[in-house]
């Protein structure tokens, strides 16, 4: 039973959304349009020490929920977890008919009640960060530097229709950056489980990636703008998948992208083979449920160059009359779920990647992308060179660092002739709507007969 003290709160706790939407008729959208109730407990260390020997330690605690009704239509939440801010939420739930108290109630202790081993965190941030930073005093004497150990720890409870269930959300990671993270050398190790931190071996050769590649890059050039053929190694290549494939194909930045897409299907030449893979069970980007409780599945997005999925929530299923696909993802209790995807992956064929590169007479090779963003209402795909090598006549010959790479969704990979048997993974903090989210990318060599640089 509510008191009157707390019928008082419940008048100050207004729905953040409109009217609920009535439930379809048929039993799968009633399903996907079920209500959601997501409860989270989240501790951030984050520790950064740069070449002055400078440390500045960021400890981040937050915790809340948040219920919706068919995604978008009803919504409630509150920013922490206490015996008051739980009655409030179950009443709110309750009013709007949502979920009954009590079972609201238990979930919001499932988190509650969770153990966040604070210390350890920090300590372990501490140890990681001066092991690199003591190994990059010595080698990178006469350049700027920075480490950052990152280590962030969720615990999520997602309540629906099949009842609670507990998703760990974990991610760390150590980022080394030597002469500015645009411009310089930059190395990043990603774990998701306690038993996956980087061993002495494994930070030194991060710290060491991270300086050679400054090295490379003192005194490059930028490359000349023209249009040439190009191979892009999988870290470049796996950037493309990504804004390309990858967001495009999520359902919000699909309805979006139709306006200058049309009833076009057909994205790139057959040897363009793209599934979403975060059911795997174990990796950076990977998760067996979203944040909505549904079962996420393997979904192929492209195949032989044709479109035939998309990834979607549960509004956006509701909205199609179809059942989620279990890519409703969100980076805190006080974000929506929306259409992300956590590890894709572009298919390799046989074609040896060194026989991408051998008949070339003038191209370049770009070999790393230090950022990239695609327009979902214009197409426009931009992309940053970190790192590239002109090619003659077979051979890499002058490293170059800087210029863009300028695509348009609707020809982007009209020039693609082949990809190669060098399929390789790289793992990234991914922003959207201003939600960041770990996700993976796994793509092999990609050769175009022609691209602008600019």
């Amino acid at each position: 039973m509510l008191t009157v003290t707390d019928a008082r709160r419940l008048r100050e706790f207004e729905p953040l959304g409109g009217v609920m939407a009535p439930r379809g008729e048929s039993h799968e959208l009633q399903h996907d349009a079920s209500p959601t109730v997501f409860v989270e407990r989240a501790h951030a260390v984050r520790l950064r020490i740069d070449d002055l020997c400078q440390r500045r330690l960021a400890e981040r605690w937050h915790s809340g929920a948040r219920i919706e009704h068919c995604g978008l239509d009803e919504e409630f939440y509150c920013d922490s977890l206490d015996d008051g801010d739980v009655v409030l939420a179950a009443a709110g739930a309750a009013r709007a008919g949502l979920v009954v108290e009590d079972e609201l109630r238990h979930v919001l202790l499932l988190a509650r009640e969770a153990s966040w081993p604070h210390k350890q965190a920090a300590d372990a941030a501490h140890d990681l960060a001066s092991a690199a930073s003591d190994r990059l005093a010595e080698l990178a004497r006469s350049s700027h530097w920075e480490v950052t150990a990152h280590l962030s720890q969720r615990l999520v409870s997602v309540w629906h229709e099949e009842g609670a269930i507990l998703l760990p959300r974990c991610f760390c990671r150590l980022s080394v950056v030597v002469d500015g993270v645009n411009d310089g050398g930059h190395a990043t190790y990603r774990w998701v489980e306690p038993s996956g931190a980087p061993d002495q071996h494994a930070i030194d050769c991060v710290v060491a990636d991270a300086f050679e590649q400054s090295e490379r890059l003192r005194t490059a050039e930028p490359p000349r703008p023209r249009v040439l053929p190009a191979v892009l190694a999988p870290d470049a290549a796996s950037a493309v998948s990504h804004e390309l494939v990858g967001h495009l194909l999520e359902a919000d930045n699909w309805e979006t992208a139709r306006g200058f897409l049309g009833d076009r299907r057909n994205l790139g030449p057959s040897c363009l083979n793209v599934t979403e893979r975060a059911s795997a069970e174990h990796g950076w980007g990977a998760f067996q449920r979203d944040d909505e409780g549904m079962p996420t599945l393997s979904t192929p997005l492209v195949r032989n160059g044709e479109i035939v999925d998309q990834l979607v929530n549960k509004h956006h299923a509701a909205v199609r009359g179809s059942r989620s696909n279990g890519h409703g993802i969100r980076a805190s209790h006080r974000d929506p779920a929306i259409p992300r995807f956590g590890r894709l992956e572009t298919e390799p064929s046989t074609i040896p990647s060194s026989a991408l590169i051998a008949d070339m007479t003038d191209g370049i090779f770009i070999h790393s992308i230090s950022s990239g963003e695609v327009s979902p209402k214009t197409g426009r795909v931009v992309l940053r060179i970190r790192e590239a090598w002109d090619i003659e006549h077979g051979r890499r010959t002058t490293i170059r660092r800087g210029g863009t790479i300028v695509l348009d969704a609707r020809t982007a990979f009209d020039g693609l002739i082949a990809v190669g048997d060098d399929l390789t993974w790289f793992n990234a903090l991914c922003r959207k709507q201003g939600q960041d989210i770990p996700v993976a990318d796994g793509a092999p060599s990609f050769f175009f007969s022609s691209l602008s640089i600019s």
